[in-house]
Parts: structure tokens; C-alpha cells; sequence
């Protein structure tokens, strides 16, 4: 389940006003202000779409570039201590504090995915989910502790608990 949507490279995480009876939505991750709304899913995905597309067809039409979702670059606040040791580390790695930056990011999403993935695989059983979020919670969200654990019962037949 997202609650992301996505069209041509936009995205957008709707919300909801239980006052206005609306859903509504603004595209992420540009510096112009693209808003839409509808009453249904249907009707906010559609609107969706059409700012899209309008968005893209009126920087088209006054000659401005439309802004891209996102560029590549953003500024991280760490703290000092945390930056010297990063530093210090893409030193003694012959590399920059980007890259030790970037292959961080990198391995944090793809070990989500693979979490979600392998979470959602659990799915199938409810009493092993249920094992595997208490699992999850009594050891602190260490998601490659749990892992572990629930791959080695896999290994030797507690596949159904």
C-alpha cells in the first residue's frame, strides 16, 4: 500500500480535510506551487494528472524550463562530531564526504526495501507476522538482528509457527 502518487518523474503524498470533505495534494520536490484536489480517489488521482500536465504545458508554453523533481543535491545538517568521523573516514577510503554520503543513503534505501520486501513476504502467515513485529519491537527495530533470527528459523523449519 503508498499513499504516494506518482506521473511522469512528480510526485505528490495527498492528505485529506474531514472539515472540507476534500482530499488535496501539491507536487513534491520543485519550487513551484502546483496544488490539486478532489472529492474521490478518482477525482484527486485525475487532477493529479491534469496539474501535471498543465504544469509541464505552461512552462512550455512561456518558455521556462519546468522544474525537475529533484536535482541530485541537498544540503545535510549532521552533527560536527558525526561530520569529522565521516571525514575522516572518506580520507582513509581514498574517496570524497559526498560518495561516504551517497553509498550511506544508498545502503539505507536499499535495506528498506528489502525490510519491506521481506515483511511483506511475511504477510502470508498473520501468527508469523505477529511473531515478527514482536520480534521487531522487543529488539528495538534492529531490522537486521530480526532478519537474522527469522532467516535462521527458516533455515531449520520453523516455517510456520
Amino acid at each position: 500500500m503508498s499513499n504516494v502518487m506518482n506521473y511522469k518523474g512528480y510526485f505528490s503524498k495527498p492528505e485529506m480535510s474531514l472539515e472540507d470533505g476534500i482530499l488535496y495534494g501539491k507536487i513534491e520536490g520543485i519550487n513551484d506551487l502546483i496544488t490539486f484536489e478532489g472529492e474521490t480517489i478518482a477525482e484527486l488521482k485525475e487532477a493529479f494528472i491534469e496539474a501535471v500536465d498543465d504544469y509541464l504545458d505552461y512552462c512550455e508554453e512561456i518558455g521556462k524550463e519546468a522544474d525537475k523533481v529533484y536535482k541530485g543535491t541537498f544540503n545535510v545538517r549532521i552533527s560536527p562530531d558525526l561530520h569529522k568521523k565521516a571525514a575522516n573516514l572518506a580520507l582513509k577510503c581514498s574517496t570524497t564526504l559526498n560518495k561516504i554520503v551517497e553509498k550511506s543513503i544508498e545502503s539505507f534505501v536499499q535495506s528498506y526495501d528489502e525490510f519491506n520486501n521481506y515483511r511483506n513476504s511475511m504477510l502470508y502467515n498473520c501468527a508469523q507476522k505477529e511473531v515478527y513485529d514482536q520480534t521487531l519491537e522487543m529488539w528495538g527495530k534492529d531490522v537486521s538482528y530480526v532478519q537474522t533470527l527469522f532467516n535462521y528459523g527458516n533455515n531449520i523449519g520453523l516455517r510456520s509457527l
